[in-house]
């Protein structure tokens, strides 16, 4: 047309990584070189979508695909571009509620859309550790299966970490042990960053 864009419709689509060879000739029959790209008709694999408490919503994806959030209801909670290394950062403009179902949709350049992954939103922190009596040698108790347990001592350095397993347990062994009449602050942080108390 007179912006010089133009669509041509196969009758046939053609088949993924076709080579297709394109040229263009003006009024008086001169026919340029040809341009060459290949068909891409293979939609990205479905995204992940890493454990979130609502804000934002990370994971990876296709690299340069555009992925897209939508919530519980279809509404689009944002979007953003897959990094070169698959990595993609959605923030809503309002973090969303704990337990909000929310689906992630990769589409690449060619407009191929993957299936849609799945995730619940997580926005709950875990309940206070346990802390069972202690010599100062190894600090144990229990905590939400799963997540990272920090002891620090009343000043607010870090002591150690430790995840705790499917049990809940933790045991944390400081490089040095603790003097008597050390005070511990303990808190456990989940896989969507929750932290408690």
């Amino acid at each position: 047309d007179g912006s010089g864009n133009y669509s041509i419709k196969p009758a046939t689509a053609p088949a993924h990584d076709t080579v297709l060879q394109v040229t263009a000739t003006d009024a008086a029959g001169n026919t340029s070189a040809p341009a060459t790209a290949k068909v891409d008709a293979k939609a990205p694999d479905a995204p992940t979508i890493d454990p979130t408490h609502g804000d934002p919503i990370t994971g990876r994806a296709e690299a340069g695909s555009v992925v897209t959030v939508k919530d519980g209801a279809g509404k689009v909670v944002g979007s953003a571009t897959a990094a070169t290394d698959g990595t993609y950062t959605v923030t809503p403009a309002k973090p969303l509620e704990d337990g909000a179902k929310i689906t992630a949709v990769a589409t690449d350049a060619a407009g191929n859309a993957s299936a849609a992954a799945t995730a619940t939103v997580d926005a709950v922190a875990p309940g206070r550790p346990t802390v069972e009596p202690t010599n100062g040698s190894t600090i144990t108790g229990k905590a939400e299966a799963g997540s990272v347990v920090t002891v620090q001592d009343q000043a607010g350095k870090p002591i150690g970490s430790a995840t705790a397993d499917g049990n809940g347990n933790y045991a944390i062994k400081p490089a040095t042990p603790l003097s008597h009449g050390t005070t511990l602050g303990v808190s456990a942080t989940d896989a969507a960053g929750n932290t408690g108390p």
